[in-house]
């Protein structure tokens, strides 16, 4: 008996997902509707599936970052080029890489805060991936420089 109590559970759970999905499909139809008929709804989203995206893109939806750019802060890109170009052949302090991309870009100190987390972004995988190592202190902070660069 009491398998049959929780067969009825769960089949009444069924039907409240798919009750759920199907109120999900018809927004999303009657949404593109009102796009096939050249209307621009103000704040409708549409399902992913619907959109012809994949299931990570969908995944990435529901947490808010599909369709968002990614370089908010209207500074130029900082690839992993840019850094090993301000890291140069010296050795130099993560204060000193930060300093110099922004004189090379010529950025004001208000931009400091978004290029430390740049270039911290950008190191610690190059440490992990044993381009840029460790090359002691200068004065009391860490200093890194290219792997193989001054060392024999």
């Amino acid at each position: 008996m009491k398998s049959l109590i929780h067969a009825e559970r769960a089949i009444e759970q069924e039907i409240a997902l798919t009750k759920a999905r199907l109120e999900q499909l018809e927004t999303g139809l009657a949404a593109v509707r009102t796009l096939v008929a050249g209307e621009v709804p103000s704040r409708v989203k549409l399902p992913a599936a619907l959109l012809g995206l994949g299931k990570r893109a969908a995944k990435a939806g529901k947490k808010g970052k599909a369709g968002r750019p990614r370089n908010t802060s209207g500074l130029p890109a900082t690839g992993s080029e840019f850094w090993f170009g301000v890291l140069g052949s010296s050795k130099k302090t993560m204060n000193d890489i930060v300093e110099g991309a922004l004189k090379k870009l010529k950025l004001d100190d208000s931009a400091r805060k978004v290029m430390l987390a740049r270039a911290t972004s950008w190191l610690y995988p190059a440490i992990k991936a044993g381009t840029i190592v460790a090359a002691g202190t200068k004065g009391d902070l860490k200093a890194y420089q290219v792997a193989g660069e001054g060392q024999k």
